[in-house]
């Protein structure tokens, strides 16, 4: 099985060369657009021959485009529909599910209002005909001008996992940001699937504001991440941007989106590392479970009616961690199973109770009133998840906890 991963690469580009690069991207995403509109206006085709003979000597006309980009642009349109296609249908299928409505797969282009639109600088290139990496360790990448030779800022010990490790170098993306320039480079690497008859480790993991994740174990180890400091810290970007935004001018504005992109960077950080952690310290063949949290809110009667505390009950980025667990998962003969998260923080994991008000959410306690078991709720929580684990290695397909009336 395939696992991917971004290799984030430095480069240096002087003044010069950074006018062919923008210029370079700027014809780009401008061609990029124009294939998105008429995939948009013509019935969503995406098979790329019909496309390349539609349009291919037209972006090579009207952008000046080199061969071997201009196969890119199509390339790169396709892509993200693809992209959004998957996504959207998953997103569809457990709404209509939930919903009780029915959904044809077929049909999710419908629900398209407008064509994806391109707006972030940036170039896409193809191993070896666009882009390359030289002996000497620089980067060669195509411009509208030809290409341009770039010095490369190797960070010893990360690019060694990736290019003794077994990856294999596949598309790059080049982005600027803030004068500096950065090639992101796809790297993929073959890896043994995960097979339920040789679980090691099952991992329930419940995700909150208070406590990040708290997770529960086979040895009936709980390990709690405290999320305080980290809402310390996002209650500090919030109060910036709330006075920025009070200014309401141009620099205040661009003083905004460049906090919001800091706070982004230091989230992304921060699940990175508890993904990493969890990963690490399990080693492969653990299956980690969590709740599939699809159009699930927090239930806002537990949290203080003021406007920080429903900022916090949606601000925390729990999509983002999944998709890392996943990823580094996958890349360690792991997997991530989402389950159902109904009656998780309701039910007693020693008799089976399924009672709401036996969860004192202000002492962060849990106390069934059926056998008298106390524990906190939220590894409560992970322990219902990790049993809903337990029985999916057990076999069956679908597990969840139902209510007995």
């Amino acid at each position: 099985m395939l696992v991917s991963q971004v290799l984030k690469l430095k480069v240096n580009i002087s003044c010069q060369q950074a006018i062919s690069f923008r210029e370079t991207q700027r014809q780009f995403i401008a061609a990029c657009n124009l294939v998105s509109q008429y995939i948009f206006d013509h019935g969503f085709i995406l098979q790329q021959r019909t496309l390349q003979d539609r349009l291919y000597r037209k972006i090579r006309a009207d952008y000046d485009m080199p061969s071997f980009l201009a196969q890119s642009v199509i390339k790169t349109v396709i892509a993200k529909y693809k992209t959004v296609k998957t996504l959207d249908i998953d997103r569809l299928t457990k709404k209509a599910k939930k919903q009780g409505w029915e959904f044809d797969p077929k049909t999710v282009f419908e629900y398209l209002a407008k064509p994806i639109a391109f707006h972030t600088p940036f170039v896409q290139y193809a191993r070896k005909f666009s882009y390359s990496i030289l002996p000497d360790g620089s980067v060669s990448m195509l411009t509208l001008h030809g290409r341009e030779k770039a010095t490369a800022h190797w960070q010893v010990g990360y690019f060694d996992k990736f290019y003794n490790g077994g990856w294999e170098q596949c598309s790059a993306t080049l982005h600027e940001r803030r004068g500096k320039w950065y090639l992101h480079i796809a790297m993929q690497k073959d890896v043994e699937e995960f097979s339920k008859e040789h679980v090691a480790h099952v991992v329930g993991i419940d995700r909150g504001l208070r406590q990040i994740i708290t997770t529960f174990d086979e040895q009936k180890h709980i390990h709690f991440e405290s999320g305080k400091q980290i809402a310390r810290r996002r209650r500090h970007f919030y109060e910036l941007r709330r006075l920025l935004q009070k200014k309401n001018t141009k620099s205040s504005k661009h003083r905004i989106r460049t906090i919001e992109n800091r706070e982004n960077r230091w989230m992304a950080d921060i699940n990175h590392q508890i993904s990493k952690a969890l990963v690490s310290h399990y080693g492969p063949n653990t299956l980690f479970v969590v709740e599939d949290l699809t159009d699930v809110s927090f239930d806002e009667k537990n949290l203080k009616r003021t406007k920080k505390g429903k900022r916090e009950l949606r601000s925390w980025a729990f999509y983002d961690f999944e998709q890392k667990l996943v990823y580094k998962a996958l890349a360690n003969k792991s997997l991530v199973l989402e389950v159902s998260a109904a009656y998780t923080s309701q039910r007693c994991p020693r008799c089976g109770r399924i009672h709401k008000e036996n969860r004192k959410h202000d002492r962060h306690l849990y106390v069934c009133d059926c056998c008298g078991h106390q524990m906190n709720d939220d590894a409560v929580g992970a322990e219902n998840i990790y049993l809903l684990g337990t029985q999916w290695v057990s076999g069956v397909e679908a597990p969840h906890f139902e209510k007995l009336s």
